[in-house]
């Protein structure tokens, strides 16, 4: 058992690299950012899981079992924010005062994680246990464990809700994407909660962390193989990026998804713009829409010479 669990947790770190690394060079969509999050929880909980099983020392061991919990803090929500902006749809969630309030669960944990004078909130009590001939730690859950737990499972279970509400909405090749990734998830949340409730030695073996593994996978499939992240090649490739001209990339709801550097040295733009609505982009960029004439860049100095844009629109 714990062989099995090492693996799976060496296997975690290599794709969770590797998922980060394909990622990154689409950082300014929102989506991505959130990928490269869920990446590093996963890479950090899993090195530090290893670090248990490798510590001869209790003390040790211990500082590496708190540590667990500030990967295990952003898992759930990185995931749902991941593929709620993957695959569209929720966007309040997203942005604004529900963002900044599904946040104050993981801010809460990671805190408590780092520092040692109040890891008895999340585990207290420890003891070595012998499983499989290896020596591991098992401990007591102190009164903030009960809390994360459950906003991982609230988390978790607003992904399958999601999942669901915007399966009938999809392409034919999304479909099975988001259903992989779904079931995925829900399974490494059942094992861990099944381990939580009935304090299996896999509990302790670390098992159920490894478990997610299997979310892992599907997403770097559906990244590789469907190309979940990609715009369109040749919107990246010819006209995003070589294009003098401002270019603005939005998605079949009119959410600004990408934007090249002519469009972020004219129009000011960052990426805390990316999945906001293009008409409310267009009154902030613009001044009132004259339809079919030029438009009138909004000045942001006083110094700046008037500057007009004609406003052109091609499906990719």
């Amino acid at each position: 058992m714990v062989q099995v669990s090492i693996f799976l947790h060496i296997l975690i770190i290599a794709c969770g690299v590797m998922l980060a690394a394909f990622a990154w060079p689409y950082r300014r969509k929102p989506e991505a950012t959130w990928l490269i999050i869920l990446s590093a929880a996963m890479v950090m909980t899993s090195y530090f899981c290893l670090g248990v099983y490798t510590s001869d020392a209790k003390e040790d061991m211990v500082f590496f079992s708190r540590l667990r919990y500030f990967g295990f803090a952003w898992m759930s929500v990185s995931a749902l924010m991941f593929v709620s902006g993957a695959f569209g749809g929720w966007d309040r969630l997203r942005r604004g005062p529900l963002l900044y309030v599904a946040l104050i669960i993981p801010i809460i944990t990671s805190v408590i994680s780092l520092n040692p004078y109040w890891q008895h909130l999340m585990q207290e009590e420890f003891e070595i246990v012998m499983i499989d001939g290896h020596q591991l730690l098992k401990f007591t859950t102190g009164a903030w464990f009960p809390i994360h737990m459950t906003y991982a499972l609230v988390m978790n279970l607003l992904i399958g809700v999601y999942s669901l509400w915007r399966l009938r909405d999809l392409t034919p090749l999304q479909r099975p994407q988001i259903l992989l990734i779904m079931s995925s998830g829900l399974l490494g949340m059942a094992v861990d909660m099944y381990c939580v409730i009935t304090n299996s030695p896999m509990r302790w073996a670390m098992v159920s962390g490894g478990t997610y593994l299997l979310g892992l996978f599907s997403v770097l499939y559906s990244v590789l193989k469907y190309g979940l992240l990609n715009i369109s090649p040749i919107a990246k490739d010819i006209i995003f990026q070589q294009s003098p001209d401002p270019v603005l990339i939005l998605n079949d709801r009119e959410l600004l998804q990408d934007y090249n550097e002519s469009a972020q040295r004219v129009f000011h733009l960052s990426p805390a713009d990316c999945d906001r609505p293009w008409s409310t982009l267009k009154s902030r960029l613009f001044l009132d829409d004259p339809g079919n004439k030029e438009w009138e860049l909004r000045r942001h100095h006083p110094d700046e010479p008037p500057r007009f844009f004609s406003v052109g629109i091609q499906s990719l």
